[in-house]
């Protein structure tokens, strides 16, 4: 066994991990250790922003869900990055903050210095954002947020369309309100090649430099090891070779909402029931470990045009390198991703948006499109109530958790389902859209009734790829992390990442994952100073 000796260790180099990585190694005085199961993200696929590596046995987990109860016992594939940067090197590019009453009322909650106000400075912070400063955003950041460019006329059609149904354009999801159709903020660069900016790209490329940072790949935790109730250090294993790692001031966990929770549960802490029914010692009883999860599902609906579209354009080589071209002279076009525009509306009354949609120029997905003129959207409920879990499945860390999403479990969820596909129906009749639309693929013009349109939403719905909440933060004696991030029962122990969130928030996660990574490092320097000076009070 091979063993070495830090400060601090990391483990996961997502969203958070590398936002964790890159502020606290500033520090020369701190070694830190960054661990990674999978492999570094030299691969150009992953630099390309429209580059189609979801899947891939490489760099993608692959999970699947249990049989899904209120999808027809469906399995949902639930992709995951496996490399350096996590889920962002392979995801859909969309910076999205969410809503400031979805920090307010993680404070009602009772996370204590979580509210907007607390959180939108670390927004700021790790932002480069294309138009400059404000009160809003930032420009000195690691991370850009370019303007996706995609000025196609499908989008165009889809902008009026929403505003006759009274939903206006905006410039700005992460503005001053959410609600709105327009052109996302995207993590691209802004150099002679644009290219995708994962987390490890922008947060890292620093910090490799630094001398007291070691960041290694493909290592696979099995672990974290416990002295009574404090976390000392961390097995893993790199190929046969089994390494410890131990840490001197603290050990966290930024895996995400699947990996987090497993890894506490192999390491005995988590339901002390279901520990003991596999085997593994219980080193503290936190039922609390892997609940709460909770994720956006989305709902398609498919249209022919009487137009060709982006599906028509990616039939021949020509074609893909002519689209190509586009992207990287013009700056233009489906190189820069698959959903770059969409709208967030509200569907059930009031004014706070309830839904997000996604508007694919091209029918299905760009990765299985189908073979007609048509497009794709989709409709994502924001805020869902169904709660899911992630159980340990095996004390073999190889084998990977069980996943239940338990999606559509409530009434409000399934009602809210409904209500995104019929919006989306209403918008294929407006004047703007009408004379353009052949005909309804999917659902169909069969599918009329509300009892229909769920059974379609059943058969059809997939993840839009936003797990979180099941490491939850809260000041109850039932929540894994307190406020401050540290695990309950545990010193010397921390989580910060998407798993922290007590309820999702109203978009997409990686911004929020990254926002909670900056947060953290502040947190954890601020407890180890306070911790110093109450030591110094009692020896003097």
């Amino acid at each position: 066994m091979q063993e070495s000796h830090w400060d601090t260790i990391i483990i996961g180099a997502g969203s958070a991990g590398c936002a964790l990585a890159a502020r606290l190694s500033a520090d020369p005085c701190r070694r830190v250790l960054l661990l990674e199961a999978g492999p570094s993200e030299v691969d150009l696929r992953l630099r390309i922003p429209a580059g189609e590596v979801v899947g891939h046995p490489r760099f993608d987990w692959r999970f699947r869900t249990e049989p899904e109860p209120q999808l027809n016992h469906r399995r949902i594939n639930w992709p995951r990055g496996k490399v350096l940067g996590g889920s962002s090197a392979i995801n859909g590019l969309l910076a999205i903050r969410g809503q400031a009453e979805d920090y307010d009322g993680w404070r009602e909650q009772g996370c204590i210095g979580w509210a907007w106000s607390d959180v939108l400075p670390y927004f700021i912070r790790l932002e480069n954002y294309e138009r400059g400063a404000s009160d809003l955003h930032g420009a000195d950041g690691p991370l850009p947020l370019s303007l996706a460019r995609r000025r196609s006329f499908v989008c165009d059609l889809y902008r009026d369309a929403a505003m006759e149904l009274g939903i206006p354009p905006t410039e700005d999801f992460n503005g001053p309100t959410q609600a709105g159709s327009g052109f996302h903020n995207v993590n691209i660069s802004r150099g002679l090649i644009p290219t995708r900016v994962s987390a490890a790209a922008a947060y890292l490329k620093k910090a490799r430099s630094f001398r007291n940072l070691s960041i290694v790949t493909r290592a696979l935790v099995q672990r974290i090891e416990l002295d009574a109730h404090r976390a000392t250090g961390v097995l893993y294993m790199i190929g046969d070779v089994l390494h410890r790692a131990t840490a001197t001031r603290q050990i966290i966990l930024a895996a995400g909402a699947i990996g987090s929770p497993h890894l506490l549960q192999l390491s005995g802490i988590g339901d002390g029931h279901l520990l003991r029914k596999l085997g593994v010692r219980v080193a503290l009883d936190l039922p609390a470990v892997g609940r709460n999860l909770q994720d956006h599902l989305q709902t398609t609906s498919t249209y022919r045009l009487k137009f060709p579209t982006f599906t028509d354009r990616i039939q021949t080589v020509y074609n893909k390198i002519a689209t190509a071209f586009e992207g990287l002279i013009m700056r233009t076009g489906p190189y820069y991703g698959a959903c770059h525009f969409g709208f967030f509306a509200c569907v059930d009354g009031g004014t706070r948006p309830d839904m997000q949609f996604h508007v694919r120029p091209a029918a299905g997905s760009f990765i299985q499109p189908h073979a007609l003129s048509g497009l794709s959207i989709s409709a994502c409920q924001l805020r869902p109530e169904s709660r899911g879990r992630i159980q340990l499945a095996s004390p073999d860390p190889q084998i990977p958790p069980k996943i239940c999403a338990n999606y559509l479990s409530t009434e409000v969820d399934q009602h809210l389902v409904v209500a995104g596909l019929r919006l989306l129906r209403r918008l294929s009749r407006t004047a703007a859209l009408s004379r353009h639309v052949a005909r309804e693929v999917q659902p169909g013009p069969d599918v009329q009734s509300d009892e229909q349109l769920l059974a379609y939403a059943r058969q059809e719905s997939s993840t839009t790829y936003h797990p979180v909440g099941t490491c939850r933060m809260g000041s109850d004696g039932h929540s894994v992390v307190d406020p401050r991030l540290r695990v309950r029962g545990i010193q010397g122990l921390y989580v910060a990442d998407a798993s922290i969130m007590p309820t999702l928030i109203s978009g997409n996660t990686h911004l929020p994952s990254v926002m909670i990574g900056e947060k953290a490092s502040d947190m954890i320097v601020e407890d180890e100073k306070e911790l110093e000076s109450a030591v110094a009070v009692i020896i003097s």
